[in-house]
């Protein structure tokens, strides 16, 4: 877990789920930023660092999932490349 802090408060995070160092990838499973705090680059530098860590660092692949336009927009506006879309509705 990556945190990002402002004058010692949380203000979001970045998780890694189903790491697996023989595949050598790992799945960015959650980013949050506070809503007070978002559009001003702090989820673009948890994103950054968290990719140091895993890609240039280790040589990892990354995956992730959009489950959400926002996130969607975010993960493409950031260099992201999606293979795949599916849409799933609840009723």
């Amino acid at each position: 877990m990556l945190v990002a802090e402002t004058e010692g408060v949380l203000v979001g995070y970045v998780t890694s789920d189903e790491f697996d160092p023989k595949k050598k990838s790992v799945v960015l499973e959650t980013i949050y930023v506070h809503p007070d705090y978002r559009r001003i680059g702090i989820g673009q530098r948890l994103v950054s660092n968290y990719l140091r860590k895993w890609v240039d660092e280790r040589g990892f692949s990354i995956h992730t999932f959009a489950i959400s336009l926002d996130s969607f927009h975010f993960f493409s506006k950031i260099g992201f490349k999606f293979q795949y879309a599916r849409m799933d509705f609840w009723t």
